[in-house]
């Protein structure tokens, strides 16, 4: 969340379609799933974003991509995609790591040392 407890015009892993109007030097709609954020574009009155994304062309991944679009654009219902779960959602850590229980017995043929000469 930003300081005025709105959520962000874009973050990571959103996915933006725009005209090319709305980004510069823009050559057709724009689809792009962000990567990276400047840290300026929580500025109030700011007029243009710095993007780095990945443009998607149907539903394949193309050319990586930095790109300037503006915030305006943002501001308009549909043009940003934010995929799962809400902003500020705690997904526990541990879910994202594969499961490791030390209570149970070694491998077959294993000594459970890591010393190899035992």
């Amino acid at each position: 969340m930003t300081e005025t407890g709105k959520s962000p015009l874009v973050q990571p892993w959103d996915t933006i379609e725009i005209g090319a109007s709305d980004y510069l030097n823009g050559d057709g709609v724009l689809r792009l799933r962000v990567i990276h954020v400047r840290a300026d574009a929580a500025h109030p009155n700011i007029e243009w974003i710095h993007l780095l994304g990945t443009r998607l062309h149907g539903n394949r991944d193309g050319q990586m991509m930095m790109v300037m679009v503006r915030a305006a654009a943002l501001r308009r219902p549909g043009a940003v995609i934010r995929p799962g779960p809400a902003l500020g959602a705690q997904v526990p850590f541990g879910d994202l790591m594969p499961q490791v229980h030390l209570d149970s017995p070694p491998a077959s043929g294993s000594t459970g040392t890591s010393d190899p000469q035992k």
